[in-house]
């Protein structure tokens, strides 16, 4: 009596478990496929400037079809518009639980954070080189986190209204953006784990006077 009932369960369970396979099976293919088309961009970067690479360039060295690139991405310029945009992305998520006081008794968490995100996608990020590509990206992530520092009510009032103290964040954010920038290009002979270190100690240092 019991054993159609039972039979039917499992074969209800055994068809849940192909379509969470399949899913996971189409998601692991969609990933690498923005991959390949993204390591194929930057890759085309050194090559050839950014308004003359086409969609048959990509696709070609990312030894995809046409159909599997316009599922993802409307045109090539949209390929660096979803890199830059994950990028501030990246940048706001670090900064959602952000204390300007805490973080200077204490940089070293965000500092390591911001360390981990180059490190793990230094090549990548050498090769796209956004700020050379968008124009306002630099002022962007700069504004992205003057804006956060200067809304944070742990700051007395008083701190954040001053003119000096708005100068001091402008020149705060500008020189730490771009010493993250120089170390990307190449420009700054040190490696990653020096950069973190001497931003820690001059951060420690920055703003002594106004609290």
């Amino acid at each position: 009596m019991f054993l159609p009932f039972s039979c039917n369960k499992k074969s209800t369970v055994t068809t849940n478990e192909k379509e969470k396979d399949g899913k996971k099976r189409e998601y692991r293919s969609a990933a690498r496929s923005r991959r390949l088309i993204r390591d194929a961009y930057a890759a085309l970067m050194q090559e050839k400037p950014v308004d003359k690479i086409s969609v048959s360039d990509i696709v070609r060295l990312a030894d995809l079809n046409r159909g599997t690139f316009y599922a993802h991405y409307a045109n090539p310029q949209a390929v660096l518009v979803e890199i830059s945009d994950e990028i501030v992305s990246t940048m706001q998520n670090f900064l959602v639980d952000f204390n300007f006081s805490h973080f200077l008794q204490n940089p070293l968490p965000l500092l390591s954070k911001v360390e981990e995100l180059l490190t793990a996608n230094f090549d990548f990020y050498r090769k796209i080189n956004l700020p050379a590509v968008f124009a306002d990206f630099t002022d962007k992530i700069k504004n992205i986190l003057i804006e956060r520092i200067a809304s944070d009510t742990s700051l007395p009032k008083t701190v954040r209204n001053s003119p000096e103290f708005r100068v001091a964040l402008e020149l705060f954010a500008g020189g730490l953006i771009s010493v993250y920038l120089s170390f990307v290009q190449g420009k700054i002979k040190a490696d990653s784990t020096q950069i973190t270190g001497a931003l820690n100690m001059l951060i420690r240092h920055a703003f002594v006077q106004f609290f």
